[in-house]
């Protein structure tokens, strides 16, 4: 078993800019943002829903892979939280982790924290996790990363007290996705 020391990196003086992609743009900045994110929630979750029929509410989480990134787009709906931590290019096998950490932060923000101390438990929405891929290499329509891939000892997955999934979803018109066909602005 490979042995790791838990210690920060120290990499801060790596200097990287970071520019919001066009998918945040289109599905958080734009002033049909909201009309598009129920676009794509109905296409994911195979609803018909309506704006006047939905409460859409757009979450932002400052830092959260603390590199000042702010290609992600989130928002509550249902009693959902949908997390789209990005549009990749690249796959990228530490999403899971980064979503872990981004949908704390979120949770941190709704929750307020006299309520969780309280003895009765506190409603949360239920979070989801898709990430969306348009690279050039070929990958599969649809397929999961999971959080206990990366643990250490994973020995016992039947019995892994903390997991988080995320979707991974092909978006390149070559995969042939029908997610394409739900969701136009994709």
């Amino acid at each position: 078993m490979e042995r790791r020391a838990f210690t920060q990196d120290k990499e801060s003086n790596i200097n990287r800019k970071y520019k919001d992609s066009v998918f945040t743009d289109l599905f958080f900045e734009d002033e049909k943002a909201k009309e598009r994110e129920l676009e794509l929630y109905n296409a994911l979750f195979g609803t018909d829903y309506k704006m006047e029929d939905v409460t859409i509410e757009k979450i932002r989480v400052d830092d959260v892979v603390y590199m000042k990134l702010k290609n992600d787009v989130s928002f509550g709906m249902n009693n959902r939280v949908i997390v789209f931590c990005e549009h990749q290019s690249t796959i990228n096998g530490n999403m899971p982790l980064r979503d872990l950490l981004y949908v704390a932060r979120t949770y941190e923000k709704i929750v307020p924290v006299r309520d969780r101390y309280k003895k009765e438990i506190y409603k949360i929405p239920r979070p989801e996790f898709f990430v969306f891929y348009n690279g050039q290499s070929d990958e599969k329509t649809e397929f999961t990363q999971k959080l206990s891939d990366a643990y250490l000892d994973n020995d016992d997955s039947a019995n892994v007290s903390l997991e988080l999934t995320v979707k991974v979803i092909n978006i390149n018109t070559k995969a042939g996705n029908e997610l394409l066909k739900k969701c136009k602005v994709l």
